[in-house]
């Protein structure tokens, strides 16, 4: 699961302004809806639910997450950050939890399928550097704990994030704009022309776990804190878009799964 962050300001008020000069207001209603993605990824991975028509899709729970990251992050630091403390911090925030969580994955899954061998042992230990998202192979992005390929590919965020965030605080809204088309045009499209028939290979790689790939979705979050902090919004109620989220959500169990990662749900969530 990936972590999702508050930001360093996020409790803070304040006026909003725009991305990288000021500082908004925090956003409790977002913060509930990370407990809903939360619930979406567990229902995916539980041995009960995980083929259910709750359970099946709850892998977009992921793309949720990545969106939610890069718009609170965005929406919250009210400059560029130190690129040192900014590191820092996101280290701090997530490699302690995911070390005891992969010593634990490993104490009681050793001896099991995949986790035998010094090579399986030697291949968790490398899943703590946080880079096992950037090798497409299954056994080496999955390795220690497998559910951790999220938080790999969410620090691969947080080293681009002082840039991304320089870059997308000078773009105008026309910018914005053609920022938040493109990035969702590749983030549909991909999927939908690769479409891998498994979870597994380069082609299925490509398309859940791939970094590059993944980031349109953190930027889509960012463009879409910058338009907020410009008093850009569209028209619509926190119901009716929980709503047409939880519809997305349903169809996206009923497609094939390639297309359910992030192809359907992107624009709703």
């Amino acid at each position: 699961m990936a972590a999702v962050d508050r930001g360093p300001h996020s409790a803070g008020g304040g006026p909003a302004g725009a991305v990288g000069r000021g500082r908004g207001p925090s956003l409790p209603s977002l913060a509930s809806l990370r407990w809903v993605a939360a619930l979406a990824v567990f229902f995916h991975h539980s041995p009960l639910l995980g083929d259910t028509p709750i359970g099946v899709q709850g892998a977009s729970g992921v793309s949720f997450f990545f969106i939610l990251s890069g718009f609170i992050l965005a929406y919250s630091h009210g400059t560029v950050p130190s690129w040192r403390r900014f590191y820092q911090d996101r280290l701090a925030r997530i490699w302690p939890a995911m070390a005891v969580t992969t010593a634990l994955y490993v104490s009681t899954m050793w001896g099991g399928t995949g986790l035998r061998t010094a090579q399986d042992l030697a291949l968790a230990v490398f899943s703590l550097t946080l880079l096992q998202s950037w090798i497409p192979v299954e056994r080496v992005t999955f390795a220690g704990n497998p559910v951790a390929w999220s938080l790999s590919s969410e620090f691969a965020f947080y080293l681009a994030f002082p840039l991304l965030l320089a870059v997308v605080s000078r773009l105008s809204r026309q910018g914005i704009a053609l920022v938040l088309v493109a990035s969702a045009a590749i983030s549909i499209s991909l999927p939908l022309v690769l479409h891998p028939t498994a979870t597994e290979g380069l082609r299925f790689w490509l398309v859940y776990v791939n970094p590059g790939y993944r980031v349109l979705e953190f930027v889509i979050g960012m463009a879409l804190a910058h338009l907020l902090a410009q008093h850009m919004a569209w028209p619509i109620r926190l119901g009716p878009a929980c709503l047409l989220a939880g519809c997305a959500y349903l169809v996206a169990g009923q497609v094939p799964a390639y297309a359910g990662y992030v192809a359907i749900t992107l624009v709703p969530y």
